[in-house]
């Protein structure tokens, strides 16, 4: 018996779908340069509100409910709790970490393989 190359050679094609709809809407959410430093300031400070990424990102209210929703459907961030009227969000480290896993082991890559090469800048 041969053993598959990962775990996704044995996938159906309905469920291949679904990954690549995930995988789709996640790459979305994350294309954005606003949710990008949302998500770079929430990993900052831990857990944060939506009046403080309003404060510090001279955004209205509405533009920045629409990106942690985004970020929220997605799975990047997760409610931390509520004190009062404010609600908390935080990275959901746990979710973010098998994704990235799972999408190397979709891809057909381990995260091992991917290494900096010399005179390649990754940054924009």
């Amino acid at each position: 018996m041969n053993q598959a190359e990962h775990a996704y050679d044995y996938i159906t094609d309905e469920i291949m779908e679904d990954l690549e709809f995930i995988f789709r809407e996640i790459f979305l959410a994350l294309s954005n340069p606003d949710r990008i430093r949302f998500l770079k300031y929430i990993n900052r400070k831990g857990a944060i509100t939506p009046k403080e990424l309003k404060a510090n990102f001279f955004l209205e209210n509405c533009t920045v409910t629409h990106h942690l929703n985004i970020l929220r459907k997605t799975g990047l961030v997760i409610n931390e709790g509520r004190t009062g009227r404010c609600i908390y969000y935080r990275i959901n480290q746990n979710f973010l970490g098998g994704f990235v896993e799972d999408f190397f082991s979709y891809i057909g890559l381990k995260a091992t393989q991917l290494t900096k090469k010399e005179g390649v800048s990754y940054a924009g």
